[in-house]
């Protein structure tokens, strides 16, 4: 099984409240996880995929894209600790 844990920040002024985030968890194999970012400047979001993600689909990446999945964020290696 295989949970992700993110910290993000806004880096430029207050998300606009009629945007809606969603950050993006793909994998090598399978569908990707859209899950909603609250609209505040910084936060912490924790996923784990049900039915469960296995380590070896991996590897992942991650984003951030508004609500017509325009990427607003550089993707980044997702890592085990």
């Amino acid at each position: 099984m295989v949970g992700f844990s993110v910290d993000y920040q806004f880096v430029q002024g207050q998300p606009p409240s009629s945007v809606s985030y969603f950050l993006v968890i793909k994998r090598s194999q399978g569908t990707a996880a859209r899950i909603p970012v609250p609209s505040k400047t910084k936060g912490n979001l924790t996923f784990f995929p049900l039915p469960p993600w296995r380590p070896e689909e991996g590897p992942f990446q991650a984003h951030v894209e508004d609500s017509i999945a325009s990427p607003v964020s550089d993707p980044i290696d997702m890592r085990s600790p």
